[in-house]
């Protein structure tokens, strides 16, 4: 069952390059993978870099 999920997670990490009619390449992209791809932290939860600290205070400081 791992081993499906992996691949399934390579296959949609694909982007479809073509020519067009005219022979410009027309690149396409699922932004909704990217997005996905990036995960949320909360200002309250632990920094994902591992220092220990709280996100608000490490990389999450509002300038």
């Amino acid at each position: 069952a791992e081993a499906m999920e992996s691949k399934a997670e390579h296959i949609a990490n694909v982007t479809y390059t073509a020519p067009t009619e005219t022979g410009e390449v027309e690149t396409t992209v699922d932004t909704a993978t990217q997005v996905a791809a990036v995960p949320r932290v909360g200002r309250n939860e632990p920094c994902p870099c591992g220092s220990g600290k709280k996100y608000k205070h490490c990389h999450g400081k509002l300038s």
